[in-house]
């Protein structure tokens, strides 16, 4: 069992905030806070990316949590969805309109859910101080194993009667603590030839008995 905690710090991550109107073409890559919901018109959403390359690709995603610091929230309450990005997107280029320079969103606001994002969430929360969310871990699998681009996460604040927003720490926050987090469990496939030698060691062959006896005079033995 291996475990991998990601907390970037702003030269490592990467993380933005996007928002509509008039804002629709304005880059916040280089935020402190990120934003999700809607206030006096103007909707806001915030996309992450973790680096998951330490991770090898034939690992075994046991539990993905994600940890997310709330620093401000106002109006009504609404659940919060987390959805994989499809479309590639660059930090210091990514707006409400735009996935990166000269690549429009299929939708504003990456709502294409053919294009831009998918239909179902990997993690939903509602209002917390700290949220701590279980992702999907079959969809992290696919990250991890390559059949899904990992193109990161946006976080939609869900449509409610009456505004609701909240703000959450990014990665260019002064406290690192509060910056967003993901903790990874994971396992690996067990080597053959490890884990003969392993059970060698057991009855008592070592290392050089199994070197020397080979895997299938070891197994005879124990089996005699």
């Amino acid at each position: 069992m291996a475990n991998l905690v990601i907390q970037p710090s702003e030269a490592d991550s990467k993380d933005a905030w996007i928002a509509s109107a008039a804002y629709a073409d304005m880059n916040f890559g280089d935020d402190y806070e990120g934003y999700a919901g809607v206030w006096v018109g103007f909707l806001f959403r915030s996309l992450f990316q973790f680096d998951l390359s330490p991770i090898p690709a034939n690992a075994t995603v046991t539990s993905a949590i994600l940890t997310l610091t709330r620093t401000f929230v106002a109006g009504d309450p609404s659940p919060h969805v987390l959805y994989r990005v499809v479309r590639d997107w660059t930090e210091s280029e990514v707006t409400w309109n735009s996935a990166k320079t000269g690549t429009p969103w299929a939708a504003a606001g990456c709502d294409d859910t053919t294009s831009d994002r998918e239909a179902t969430g990997i993690g939903t929360f509602d209002t917390a101080a700290l949220v701590t969310v279980s992702l999907d871990v079959a969809k992290v699998q696919e990250w991890i194993n390559g059949t899904f681009v990992n193109n990161g996460m946006v976080l939609v604040g869900t449509p409610v009667v009456g505004d609701h927003a909240s703000t959450f720490a990014q990665s260019g926050n002064a406290d690192a603590n509060k910056r967003p987090k993901l903790a990874i469990t994971y396992t690996l496939p067990v080597s053959i030839g490890t884990d003969m030698t392993a059970r060698g060691q057991m009855h008592g062959l070592g290392r050089a008995g199994m070197t020397a006896r080979g895997p299938m005079y070891r197994l005879r033995e124990v089996g005699r």
